[in-house]
């Protein structure tokens, strides 16, 4: 159930990422108003998205990671999600143009990870 609302919000957050890179490129006034609200809910979802993650990761991490040892590649793995957050938010703030593709990518990394860990867990 975790892995459903986690990937809920990664979907979320494409969406989000998507309509402020637009609301960025556009020239009328109301478009900036959507634009900074659009950007606070990236940031507000990625918030989110830590805390889902770090809750799915403490009670099982082979749900989401698909690593149960060696626990290095585990700890490798939570952390590069965690650092791919990081650059979200920062491109939400800094980098308008770069944000669909990186909540892309992040996206694409999380399924790829809950898929191998449901392949594990069968």
């Amino acid at each position: 159930m975790e892995t459903l609302r986690v990937l809920q919000l990664v979907h979320d957050l494409e969406h989000l990422s998507a309509e402020e890179q637009y609301y960025a490129q556009q020239p009328a006034e109301h478009a900036q108003k959507i634009f900074m609200d659009r950007q606070r809910e990236v940031i507000s979802t990625t918030g989110k998205l830590q805390r889902e993650l770090a809750g799915v990761i403490r009670y099982n991490p082979r749900t989401l990671l698909g690593i149960e040892y060696p626990l290095s590649e585990a700890l490798d793995s939570m952390a590069d999600l965690f650092v791919n957050l990081e650059e979200i938010r920062h491109a939400a703030l800094y980098s308008v143009e770069d944000l669909p593709a990186r909540a892309g990518r992040f996206a694409k990394k999380v399924e790829s990870h809950i898929e191998e860990g449901e392949a594990v867990m069968a």
